[in-house]
């Protein structure tokens, strides 16, 4: 009997304002294209799973059987399949055989509908995940290289849709706006100012390095400041990021912050009940309620070297055995 997989076969790809982030540490940049152009191409698919059979794939993975080639469409506000080419006129006899084919078919992810959730198979790099109002759909590229290209296209959607970039791409304007610059494009310096102010780690010969790759050196209006402001921080250390964050509740030099207080406030910022019970569980609480977030940041960037630093002893061994 083979041995059950101790953690999940799929994982969660995650993304922030830079950036997508998988599940090894592997960062890449956005698909910008995704914002002016739909992706289509063929990909395998299995039967759309509901509930519990979605829970069991994403923790054992799927068989090799029930994959069917299907036309995918993915756009800003959906990921469709279809059993051919909708682009392209088909024979009866041709129409009759997809209709009768088991398996195929047509459907879609509306992504406005839905709060989605991409995986990718840490086993089989070819494989990827969306999930969606408890239903789970597998696809299945040629090689790993087209799945990640397709993980990235399906993260830049959802980012580009979401609450977050439209609050980020507001912030953006009304800083550009405050200059009083109105139609003019900012300098390089300019720029780097700017978004010191807007609390952004960066550095002028960055903002120098993206100006060029833009437009030549041309200074920045107010969409290229938003690409600025989206790129130019994406090889920012995740660790070192949520560090700062934990800091801006921090008092005084101390690292410690009480649990309520952390509740609060992460429930405030829409974080799930889920997330908030993970991030307790990488928490070593003391007997007044507080923790310690530097070995919290460590114990979640366990390949950072924050976790060399603070990540205690037995938590390694814990995951050193959990991995094995």
């Amino acid at each position: 009997m083979a041995p059950q997989p101790s953690f999940p076969v799929f994982q969660e790809v995650m993304w922030n304002e830079y950036c997508v982030v998988f599940p090894c540490g592997f960062r890449h940049p956005f698909s910008e294209q995704v914002q002016y152009t739909a992706l289509k191409g063929w990909l395998r698919k299995q039967e759309v799973m509901l509930n519990g059979s979605a829970d069991h794939a994403l923790h054992f993975g799927t068989t090799k059987s029930g994959w069917h080639r299907h036309y995918i469409h993915l756009d800003l506000d959906r990921c469709a399949w279809f059993g051919a080419d909708p682009n392209l006129t088909r024979s009866v006899a041709v129409t009759m055989k997809i209709k009768l084919s088991r398996g195929k078919g047509l459907g879609s992810v509306l992504f406005d509908a839905y709060n989605c959730c991409l995986y990718t198979n840490v086993r089989d790099k070819t494989q990827l995940g969306l999930g969606f109002d408890h239903q789970l759909l597998l696809l299945q590229a040629a090689n790993e290289q087209d799945a990640t290209d397709w993980i990235v296209a399906i993260a830049s959607c959802l980012y580009f849709g979401s609450a977050a970039y439209e609050s980020l791409v507001n912030d953006c304007e009304r800083f550009f706006k405050a200059t009083g610059k109105g139609n003019q494009r900012l300098t390089a310096l300019e720029a780097c100012n700017l978004m010191l102010l807007m609390g952004r780690s960066v550095s002028l010969e960055q903002v120098l390095q993206k100006e060029m790759t833009l437009n030549g050196g041309k200074g920045f209006n107010q969409h290229e400041f938003v690409r600025l402001v989206r790129t130019v921080c994406r090889d920012a250390e995740p660790a070192e990021e949520l560090l700062r964050a934990f800091a801006l509740f921090g008092h005084g030099n101390s690292d410690c912050l009480h649990v309520d207080e952390l509740c609060h406030v992460l429930h405030h910022h829409g974080v799930s009940d889920d997330v908030l019970r993970a991030l307790l569980r990488a928490a070593r609480l003391s007997e007044d309620g507080t923790l310690h977030y530097r070995e919290v940041v460590a114990a979640i960037y366990s390949s950072s070297n924050l976790a060399m630093l603070y990540l205690p002893v037995k938590s390694k061994q814990n995951e050193e055995q959990l991995v094995s």
